[in-house]
């Protein structure tokens, strides 16, 4: 995820439709965005895309990766229109990356809770730091 965000940064490449969504919703709604982002997504992104998924197969790194990639992917879908949508794959390296990390952990503790719970913590502290960067405080 840094290695991508560094090239995204370096680049200067716009922000996938998916996190500008986010944005906008964040200054009209604020406090439904967090609330749909902190609790509402990680629970229903971790029981479709985790438990889901979890029989798929029974080798952990083809379910960690076809889960994390379905996760990237449904994530940047949105954004791959026009011009832009090469570019824009870009996105999908932070996405499954998160949805990886998020499979294996299930994986290793076959505790849906706890992979939802760091999913709310890390869309928290991304939506804390647009509210810091962003200057929406």
């Amino acid at each position: 995820m840094l290695f991508s965000s560094l090239l995204i940064n370096l680049f200067s490449i716009d922000i996938n439709a998916n996190q500008a969504a986010n944005i906008n919703q964040l200054k009209e709604m604020p406090f439904v965005e967090i609330i749909c982002a902190v609790i509402f997504a990680p629970i229903i992104e971790e029981l479709v895309f985790r438990r889901g998924l979890k029989n798929f197969t029974s080798n952990k790194h083809l379910y960690a990766l076809s889960s994390g990639i379905i996760f990237g992917f449904l994530h940047v879908i949105s954004s791959l229109s026009g011009i832009n949508s090469l570019i824009m794959l870009v996105y999908l390296i932070p996405y499954s990356a998160l949805g990886i990390a998020f499979a294996y952990a299930y994986k290793k503790t076959d505790n849906i809770y706890g992979v939802i719970l760091i999913h709310g913590l890390h869309n928290a502290i991304s939506l804390l730091e647009i509210i810091i960067l962003g200057g929406l405080l």
